[in-house]
């Protein structure tokens, strides 16, 4: 099992996040200076992002690219209205997330639930805070990256002094599985 956590800084131009694997601090992101819709990745010590996140033009339902080291981009696409179900597509995988009530988002890898995370209610002078529980063979890239463009796609990159946050009022597409535990 694997813990990730990220918390988000308040004060800041666009949006600034500490990242952090089983307490280990291993990356810190932060929204392009031009544009809150890129969320370049780093390690603590490099200049040149790890990997990164920018959103493509839709009309309907959002989408947004990821591009991990090698270069290669996987499209990361809400499938319904009400942007409770995300997919994306690698090769032959596919990665499907849930967003739940509660704040809680469950992801799934070829239909198999690999983690979960969830974000606190409340946040006063701190920016928004997630925990990700995940398998130990999950690839943490991509689920920081999922975390954040769902960050970015809820918050829209502003970060506010007190935000109160009541999770999802709709349906769910999927019921959250609180008796999954990680690997």
């Amino acid at each position: 099992m694997i813990k990730i956590t990220i918390k988000q800084h308040t004060f800041s131009f666009g949006s600034q996040y500490k990242i952090f694997i089983d307490k280990k601090e291993e990356f810190y992101a932060e929204t392009d200076l031009f544009s809150r819709s890129i969320i370049n990745i780093y390690k603590p010590d490099e200049l040149k992002p790890n990997f990164r996140t920018f959103k493509c033009l839709y009309f309907n339902y959002p989408k947004y690219k990821i591009e991990v080291p090698s270069g290669e981009r996987f499209k990361l696409e809400s499938k319904n209205f009400w942007k409770t179900k995300y997919q994306l597509k690698k090769g032959t995988d596919i990665y499907d997330l849930y967003c739940h009530k509660e704040r809680k988002v469950s992801i799934f890898h070829n239909d198999i639930q690999i983690a979960y995370w969830e974000k606190e209610a409340i946040s006063y002078l701190a920016g928004d805070y997630y925990e990700i529980v995940a398998n130990r063979n999950s690839e943490k890239e991509l689920l920081i990256a999922f975390c954040l463009i769902l960050d970015n796609i809820h918050s829209k990159g502003i970060g506010t002094i007190f935000n109160v946050d009541f999770g999802l009022i709709f349906k769910e597409q999927k019921s959250f599985n609180g008796k999954w535990k990680p690997k």
